[in-house]
């Protein structure tokens, strides 16, 4: 172990770097007339929201800059909905 508590900051984790990513994403839907003023829907929508990367440090006492990383190839996001439609 290299320092103490007393002596030790965890390295610089700023700075930054823009990434831009092609999102998209697809949907359907039903909707059922129960009567002639309400509607039941139900839907679904996939997205695929593109990839990401993230770094961290393990905030260990060790030379500044040790750490490790966590690389997400891709974050996606499944949503159903329920939902009543009243007309008047």
């Amino acid at each position: 172990m290299k320092g103490s508590a007393s002596d030790w900051s965890p390295p610089n984790s700023t700075g930054s770097k823009t990434v831009t990513n092609f999102a998209w994403n697809i949907g359907l839907g039903l909707g059922y007339q129960i009567t002639n003023n309400i509607a039941l829907d139900v839907g679904y929508r996939f997205a695929d929201l593109g990839r990401v990367k993230t770094k961290w440090y393990n905030w260990t006492w060790s030379e500044p800059g040790d750490g490790w990383g966590l690389e997400t190839k891709r974050i996606y996001q499944h949503q159903f909905s329920m939902g009543a439609r009243f007309t008047f």
